[in-house]
């Protein structure tokens, strides 16, 4: 028998989905190292399906798709968020990113994923009350692999 756990407290658990309001732009390998530079470029932006893939967003299959790895894909959503409550810790959850995943928070990097079936948590004390922007960088796996 183990002895309980002190100090910790949880008043409620809540949790909100991001697949809403999500566009996408493809760019040339390895073009934008960070968020900023992509987005103030004039890339081509079209809402993207999420959860889902790059021909989801499309309305291709993937046997008749164009060669999405050879291109980085840029992923963009905006979304609002209340002022956290004193103590409140805030997280986000991602499951199956593509493989070579980098994720950014109001232009704060939080990780880099080269795994698509290890799900990351990261508390987020970087959000605002307000307006937040989440960018994700799918980075081309046929140029990642060119390097091998």
């Amino acid at each position: 028998m183990t002895a309980p756990l002190t100090g910790i407290r949880v008043d409620a658990h809540g949790s909100s989905l991001l697949h809403d309001g999500w566009t996408l732009a493809p760019s040339a390998p390895g073009a934008f190292d960070a968020p900023d530079a992509a987005l103030e470029a004039s890339l081509s932006w079209r809402p993207a399906l999420v959860p889902g893939t790059v021909a989801d967003s499309f309305d291709t299959d993937l046997e008749t798709a164009f060669d999405c790895d050879a291109e980085d894909w840029w992923y963009r959503c905006a979304f609002e968020s209340p002022s956290p409550s004193p103590g409140e810790v805030r997280r986000l959850r991602f499951d199956g990113l593509a493989t070579l995943a980098e994720v950014w928070l109001n232009g704060t990097r939080l990780f880099a994923s080269r795994n698509m079936f290890v799900p990351r948590v990261c508390d987020i004390p970087g959000l605002r009350a307000g307006r937040n922007e989440l960018v994700i960088c799918f980075r081309s796996v046929k140029a990642e692999c060119a390097k091998k």
